[in-house]
């Protein structure tokens, strides 16, 4: 599919997948683009898995044979963009792979490539004929070798993994055409689940992104953006979740062995939407953690229930708290209500990842077995909760 002037996508949408990174689930599929400019000399940006390598050398030969592509462009070494190389290496033989320095090392280290490949620098240009690549420095997004590739001519900005999303992606690869609403979530979960820890860096590149005269921003996953102001100005507002500009929502989110936690959770969530704040309950124990992330990522307080396994948290509970802190998901208003059968300890775990999360614990509340006796005690938790944000 030509997308400009002779720059085409060749990336693939699969459903094949059910786990990225081998930590989040992919329901609705994903794609790899990948970008072949067609000028004079032929560059391809961005590879894919090895596994994925056929499908991507069928499409590059739907507009070029293989052998006749210069150079290959990587971004960011993570091995779902990068693992093709060694494929490219045999099957291209005047290939050349540019990346950063720290990418040419990984290149190293990953795959023991050094012949053939080009360190490039930021605001270095590479001539095609007819088009010409400039190179962006976005370190820790989100790891610390990528960059950005700038096409000159199209004004085509190639950003890998900065405006991605999870989803396949069958028709309209364009977002502006395409107004999935499942794809419209994805996008938001995978800025979550893989980008939420590096929000400062997506704000320096894009202010950087703002001073240039972006035409269209092809990322490595998900849909392409003719209009960039659209994708960008959703990036700010995410980015600054982080920084305490939230949505007037609080989820809670609980877990459970027999539906104890949950009888109380269902009733804290209802007093608070009585008092006209959003809500939904999650329940840790049927929904993976990766889209309950999203929900408190963006929330201005977040109501957690647990029940006491062996003297500590429910484990589906203290597994989400730890992909918190990986994403980075701190200075939040949190309250706490948990139960147990003969003996608590819950609470005491949660405390301990308040302080690491810098998480501010505005109440909490212990009920031993059934919830129903201690119904006073957790709506004044609830209420106590939404009174916190009155000050």
């Amino acid at each position: 599919m030509e997308i400009a002037n002779s720059v085409h996508y060749v990336g693939i949408s699969t459903n094949e997948l059910k786990i990225f990174e081998n930590l989040w689930e992919l329901d609705y599929g994903v794609t790899f683009n990948s970008y072949l400019i067609n000028g004079e000399k032929k560059a391809l940006i961005d590879a894919c898995p090895s596994n994925f390598f056929n499908l991507l050398k069928n499409n590059i030969e739907k507009i070029c044979p293989i052998k006749e592509l210069s150079y290959l462009v990587l971004n960011h070494l993570e091995p779902d963009h990068s693992e093709a190389v060694l494929n490219f290496l045999e099957d291209c033989p005047e290939i050349q792979i540019l990346t950063t320095k720290m990418g040419a090392n990984m290149l190293l280290n990953f795959y023991g490539v050094k012949e053939r490949v080009k360190e490039v620098k930021e605001g270095e240009i590479i001539d095609l004929g007819g088009y010409s690549l400039k190179f962006i420095s976005s370190p820790f997004i989100h790891w610390p070798e990528t960059m950005m590739t700038f096409e000159e001519t199209t004004k085509t900005l190639f950003s890998c993994d900065c405006f991605g999303g999870f989803g396949e992606i069958k028709d309209k690869i364009f977002a502006e055409e395409n107004k999935d609403d499942i794809l419209e979530e994805e996008r938001y979960r995978y800025f979550v689940n893989i980008l939420a820890s590096y929000t400062k860096h997506i704000e320096k590149a894009i202010a950087k992104i703002e001073t240039m005269p972006v035409s269209a921003i092809c990322p490595s996953h998900g849909l392409i953006y003719k209009e960039p102001k659209t994708i960008i100005e959703k990036y700010k507002k995410w980015c600054g979740y982080s920084s305490g500009i939230n949505e007037n929502y609080i989820p809670v989110v609980a877990s459970t062995m027999y539906g104890m936690t949950l009888k109380a959770a269902e009733k804290i969530k209802n007093i608070i939407k009585e008092n006209g704040v959003g809500s939904e309950l999650f329940d840790l124990s049927n929904i993976p953690p990766s889209f309950v992330l999203k929900e408190i990522y963006k929330a201005k307080g977040i109501i957690f229930l647990s029940p006491t396994y062996d003297g500590l948290l429910f484990p589906k509970t203290s597994d989400f708290l730890f992909r918190a802190r990986a994403k980075e998901i701190k200075n939040k208003k949190v309250a706490f209500a948990g139960s147990f059968a003969w003996a608590g300890g819950a609470l005491k775990e949660f405390e301990e990842w308040c302080k690491v999360l810098n998480w501010e614990l505005i109440g909490s509340a212990e009920f031993k077995g059934s919830p129903e006796q201690y119904a006073e005690k957790l709506e004044n938790l609830a209420r106590t909760f939404l009174q916190s944000f009155e000050k």
